[in-house]
């Protein structure tokens, strides 16, 4: 909506200082959608109309980094440096597009594939399991069967609900199909997780109100046979101050394997800024109990820390804009270091991760596959679900077989390669 009205703007507005402003403005707009091609055009713009902050070049270097085009990206870093010495993000970005463009060359082991049942022409995000063989995936679309008909100003498309797909025993999946109005309303729904006994769904849910914003919260639903109970809304906001405009948001839930902790992602104050990853302790009836701890600087940045997935084995996997990345939101991982504590965040690098946004990760249990979500090519929509594995090591093992007193090649030798196990 907004690009459409400071569009409008511009075509009436006659100062040349307050053109340049306009077209940044737009170029602000794509970059909070996430739309790094049309942001480049308009901050390019912005460029030639003389736009005086050279935030810009910053601005272009990342959104050419989302792209995949590295060395372009550090043109556009330098020029900011140049104009804004100070400022370190020039070179955290120069450093990223070096480490993305290593990453590329030598990508790791996993497989990574678009599972194409699951996904439409819209947003499809966010799947979790739903049942205890992980067989059953619930996840986030903005897919035309979506409840209501008001379209989401933020993206321009439907609002999002949650479907439910199950996999056959050949691995395929069923039509998904929308869970039922206690949980889907005209509002956005989202990114859900469910206990250990998958008799408990947390999710996310974004009230809507025309010309209003509420942010979001985490919703709780209890499982009646293929049915679920009215949902209640988990009490995680603080108090806010009379006059404080701030729009608190909170989402994202993951829950600890004993279902003892909760852990989801908010831009509530006391964090590190942008939206945070936090932790509050659950009663054996899956709700809060006392006050929402922030996981602190060993996980946090001064950015966006979102998407979090705690695997069976405590390590947690969550999205992040804020760490050295390929670009985009990248998937992380850092290491359980105690009761509650987390550290040693590491990049899960190429293919896992490419320019564009990783996020919305879950693992089958122990076993190295699962699902994430990326709007990299190769998918049907906007946001798609991959699946991703890690294939076997199968060996080729090439030589030749000698003669030991003639040191002659036999030819056609049969050899056997035996473990030790037999």
């Amino acid at each position: 909506n907004a690009i459409e009205l400071y569009k409008k703007a511009y075509t009436v507005e006659k100062k040349a200082s307050d053109k340049a402003k306009l077209i940044f403005k737009v170029g602000e707009c794509y970059r909070t959608l996430g739309d790094a091609q049309q942001s480049e055009v308009w901050y390019e713009k912005a460029n030639k109309a003389q736009y005086p902050d050279p935030v810009t070049y910053l601005y272009m270097g990342d959104a050419l980094k989302e792209q995949g085009k590295y060395a372009e990206a550090i043109v556009a870093y330098n020029k900011y440096k140049e104009k804004n010495p100070g400022d370190m993000r020039a070179d955290a970005g120069i450093n990223a597009c070096q480490l993305a463009q290593t990453w590329k060359d030598s990508p790791n082991r996993y497989s990574v594939d678009p599972e194409v049942l699951l996904n439409s022409q819209q947003y499809d995000f966010s799947p979790t399991f739903a049942d205890k063989k992980n067989e059953d995936v619930v996840f986030t679309s903005t897919r035309s069967a979506s409840t209501g008909t008001e379209t989401d100003g933020i993206i321009g498309e439907s609002f999002s609900d949650l479907f439910m797909s199950r996999r056959d025993k050949l691995g395929k999946w069923s039509e998904p199909v929308k869970l039922p109005p206690a949980i889907c309303t005209p509002s956005n729904e989202g990114s859900a997780a469910f206990n250990s006994k998958r008799n408990v769904m947390y999710f996310t849910r974004c009230p809507f109100e025309k010309k209003a914003v509420h942010g979001c919260d985490i919703w709780i639903s209890k499982k009646v046979g293929n049915d679920y109970a009215e949902s209640v809304m988990l009490a995680l906001k603080p108090e806010q101050a009379k006059g404080d405009t701030n729009v608190i948001t909170i989402g994202h839930p993951t829950l600890s394997a004993d279902d003892d902790r909760l852990i989801f992602s908010s831009n509530m104050k006391g964090g590190r800024g942008g939206k945070d990853l936090w932790m509050v302790a659950l009663n054996k009836d899956g709700m809060p109990t006392g006050k929402p701890s922030n996981l602190g600087g060993d996980v946090n940045t001064p950015k966006d820390e979102m998407f979090p997935h705690l695997r069976t084995n405590g390590n947690l996997y969550f999205a992040s804009d804020g760490y050295p990345g390929m670009g985009g939101f990248d998937l992380f991982m850092a290491e359980k270091t105690g009761d509650g504590t987390w550290a040693h965040v590491e990049n899960m690098k190429s293919p896992m991760n490419r320019s564009m946004d990783d996020f919305g990760i879950i693992f089958d249990g122990d076993e190295e596959r699962g699902y994430f979500t990326s709007n990299r090519p190769g998918g049907k929509g906007q946001d798609d679900i991959w699946r991703f594995y890690m294939p076997e090591l199968v060996f080729a093992l090439q030589g030749t077989v000698y003669d030991k007193v003639s040191n002659l090649p036999i030819p056609g030798a049969m050899v056997e390669v035996v473990g030790t196990e037999g």
